[in-house]
C-alpha cells in the first residue's frame, strides 16, 4: 500500500477516529466492510438495535452518519449510487483493506458492559425482553 493510501496516511486516520468512538459507526462499517453495495435500509436493518445514548437508531440516523462520512473523508473512499426510491452504498476498492484493518484491530466499542451467561443459556427475562423488543420493532 502506498503511503497516500495507507492507514496512517491523513486519510486512514480520519476513517480511524470517525470508526473508533461509536459504535454505530463501527458495526456499520463492519457491513460495509465486505465491499458490497448495500442499501440504507439493509445497513440499517444491520445496526437498528444498537443503542445511543438509550436510543434505538432510525433510518434517517444511518444515512446521516453515511453523508457525514463521505464529507468528512471524501467520496472516494465511501461511493454512492442512487436509484428512484433507494440508496446504496460501498466503500471503494481502495480503502476495504484499511477499514478491515480498523475493524479488526478494534474490539468494538460498547456503551455499556452485557451480561454474559454461561453454557450458552438465555435466563427468561432476556428471552422475554427479545420478545417485547421484536414486537416494538413492527410498531
Amino acid at each position: 500500500m502506498s503511503e497516500i493510501i495507507g492507514k496512517d496516511s491523513v486519510k486512514g486516520r480520519l476513517i480511524r477516529e470517525y470508526i473508533e468512538k461509536d459504535p454505530l459507526r463501527y458495526e456499520l462499517f463492519r457491513a460495509l466492510s465486505d465491499g458490497r453495495w448495500h442499501s440504507t435500509l439493509d445497513l440499517w436493518r444491520t445496526i437498528r438495535r444498537v443503542k445511543k445514548f438509550g436510543q434505538l437508531v432510525g433510518l434517517v440516523r444511518v444515512g446521516k452518519i453515511l453523508a457525514q462520512f463521505q464529507n468528512v473523508a471524501g467520496e472516494d473512499v465511501l461511493e454512492r449510487r442512487e436509484g428512484l426510491d433507494i440508496s446504496e452504498w460501498r466503500i471503494s476498492y481502495l480503502f476495504i483493506s484499511i477499514v478491515n484493518d480498523i475493524i479488526q484491530s478494534q474490539p468494538a466499542p460498547t456503551e455499556e458492559k452485557k451480561e454474559t451467561v454461561s453454557d450458552g443459556e438465555q435466563p427468561e427475562e432476556a428471552e422475554n425482553q427479545e420478545e417485547t423488543d421484536e414486537g416494538k420493532d413492527l410498531l
